[in-house]
């Protein structure tokens, strides 16, 4: 795939389109009432999530090619992976069916449906804990080279998060007796956790994947412009290794280009300067370039910016008008994704390339990027997040009234 080569998202209708279908064909034929319901619903239900996962695939690529640093591309990848259990699941209770059809009714398609988040936490299990033994493994590795600090245990929190929520729920769902309302209510609490979980674990699955996506594109050796983002540097004015990598990375896509006969592009050098460094980053930077060899006339530099947002809205300024060049930034591997999102909230289509760093650093790293994405966009995340609350209490409660 070619990042930005389309200029259209994709259309979202038809996920509506099929989703409407899938339910007025299922309601039809519980309707019937017939002795073989639940069969043909359970092949409705398992042709439904097995198209949807596959349109969800090709939309996850079509996003990549119209905008890949966005929500929509994760939302796309996590959910997708969702849809294709679903239709695994259905597809083995359809053939449970047609062998001992004694066993299976409309209510055990309901109570399929209403569980499936419940049944997605514990499918994946054996990944979250592999997942998150490895985490801690680096976590540990990381706090004996770097120290304490909260931003170090990320990924020990998570980790221990994404294991205790499921265990705990496993065990409170073992215990569901009384009244009516008292089953209801400890579905509800089911539903309601596991939804929650299903959301941030989508998130977490979509975002590694679009992550690791947009780490290893190889971006075209035609660019006009190469954006270097700073994050600090020495005492003495020289880049820290963090920073350094990132400055290296750049001059090896400017080397590449300029062997394969391109020109040389301008860097954009973007930092400021903290109140505890000697120059700004920008400045620390571009020495470092001219070190290198460099000509000074190849290099701007942006020094006036604090974060990744200012980087990209304040390197933008510096473009010509019109703004149809072909920009490059350079930052370290884990960085990548959010710096994208955050050029394209500036106005600017710019590809990234990410600098390596050491193994025991980056789960980490990513951990943190992924927490940091989860505060933007929170308006939407809550409309998504409570449909799907709503969409499984609806179903917890319709069923339960049915059975009882």
């Amino acid at each position: 795939m070619r990042f930005y080569s389309e200029t259209k998202a994709p259309d979202l209708r038809v996920f509506l389109y099929i989703t409407l279908a899938w339910f007025a064909g299922a309601v039809f034929v519980i309707a019937m009432n017939h002795s073989t319901a639940y069969q043909w619903v359970s092949f409705i239900s398992a042709v439904y999530f097995f198209m949807m996962s596959i349109i969800m695939f090709i939309f996850y690529v079509r996003q990549m090619r119209y905008k890949p640093y966005s929500y929509e591309a994760i939302y796309y990848a996590g959910f997708g992976i969702f849809m294709a259990m679903q239709a695994l699941i259905h597809s083995i209770t359809l053939r449970g069916s047609l062998l001992y059809p004694e066993n299976y009714n409309i209510l055990s398609f309901l109570s399929s449906i209403r569980t499936s988040a419940e049944n997605f936490m514990y499918l994946s299990f054996p990944a979250v804990v592999l997942f998150s033994a490895a985490l801690c493994v680096t976590n540990v590795k990381l706090l004996k080279k770097e120290g304490f600090s909260l931003s170090n245990i990320l990924g020990i929190l998570l980790s221990v998060i994404m294991v205790s929520v499921t265990v705990l729920l496993f065990l409170y769902d073992m215990y569901a007796s009384g009244s009516v309302w008292d089953i209801l209510v400890h579905d509800l609490v089911i539903g309601t956790v596991s939804g929650i979980y299903l959301y941030f674990e989508c998130m977490i699955i979509g975002a590694m994947i679009v992550m690791g996506t947009c780490v290893r594109y190889k971006p075209d050796h035609n660019a006009d412009y190469i954006i270097v983002l700073g994050c600090g540097i020495r005492p003495d004015g020289t880049p820290y290794p963090l920073l350094q990598g990132r400055i290296d990375k750049a001059l090896e896509f400017r080397n590449a280009q300029i062997a394969e006969g391109g020109k040389h592009p301008v860097f954009i050098t973007s930092g400021g300067q903290g109140d505890d460094e000697v120059i700004s980053e920008a400045q620390s930077m571009a020495d470092y370039l001219k070190s290198k060899g460099v000509p000074e006339e190849e290099i701007i530099q942006e020094d006036q910016s604090f974060n990744t947002l200012q980087n990209m809205e304040n390197s933008r300024k510096k473009l010509p008008e019109p703004e149809d060049v072909r920009v490059i930034y350079s930052t370290t591997n884990y960085h990548v994704f959010r710096s994208g999102y955050f050029a394209e909230e500036a106005g600017m289509k710019a590809i990234g390339i990410g600098a390596k760093t050491k193994w025991y650093f980056w789960p980490n790293a990513a951990v943190r990027e992924f927490i940091g994405l989860l505060t933007k966009q929170k308006v939407r995340q809550a409309i998504i997040l409570s449909s799907i609350l709503l969409g499984y209490a609806a179903l917890t409660y319709y069923s339960i009234m049915i059975y009882y």
